[in-house]
């Protein structure tokens, strides 16, 4: 049988549809942590071609308010809204797990809660994923911790658990938990295709 052949994509082209589906988070893409490494690096590397260092770790409000767009949301959102769900946990980074560009936008444009963990597991999530996750290492003992954690949110009323951060998927997946998993990587790549494939 005659079979369909997708046209390859470049990284370039890959990346700008990327950056399509996320609402265009050039303006911020050191915090976009759902960007593939690959393409966050080219990402990063041309913010900092174009801006002077004294803006290149932290957006300014305006730009903030770029990389919070309800378009940069809006995959996630929908496969949330898809379950019918209205409170969520969300793991990564300190700064994702910290900062309000996650859980503001989508409490205020989505009216769903977004539930993170206290301040001493959210220091282990991000130590896991710098010294251990980004190095290729997978250990047993910090995915039992990680799904300590969850287990604490689902207790809060955590009814699914954002995965905020490219390199969590390497460490849990929805076989370990019973509630559903967002990967953030994976629902923003997804989007970027069909956009790179219209």
């Amino acid at each position: 049988r005659p079979t369909r052949s997708l046209p390859r994509l470049s990284t370039v082209r890959l990346l700008d549809a990327m950056r399509d589906a996320m609402g265009h988070p050039e303006e911020c893409p050191l915090e976009c942590e759902s960007l593939p490494s690959r393409l966050r690096t080219a990402h990063i590397d041309s913010y900092h071609r174009k801006r002077p260092k004294k803006n290149r770790r932290y957006p300014r409000k305006n730009q903030q308010k770029k990389c919070g767009s309800p378009k940069f949301r809006q995959p996630l959102r929908e496969e949330i809204t898809k379950l019918k769900l209205n409170k969520v946990a969300l793991l990564g980074t300190r700064f994702t797990m910290e900062k309000d560009f996650f859980k503001d936008i989508l409490k205020k444009e989505y009216q769903i809660e977004v539930l993170v963990p206290d301040q001493e597991d959210r220091e282990m999530i991000h130590q896991v994923i710098y010294e251990e996750l980004v190095l290729g290492s997978i250990q047993d003992q910090s995915r039992e911790k990680y799904l300590s954690v969850i287990d604490k949110l689902i207790s809060d009323g955590a009814q699914g658990v954002i995965l905020g951060c490219t390199e969590i998927p390497l460490l849990i997946s929805q076989a370990d938990v019973e509630i559903p998993l967002f990967n953030t990587t994976q629902i923003h790549a997804d989007r970027a295709v069909e956009i790179a494939l219209k």
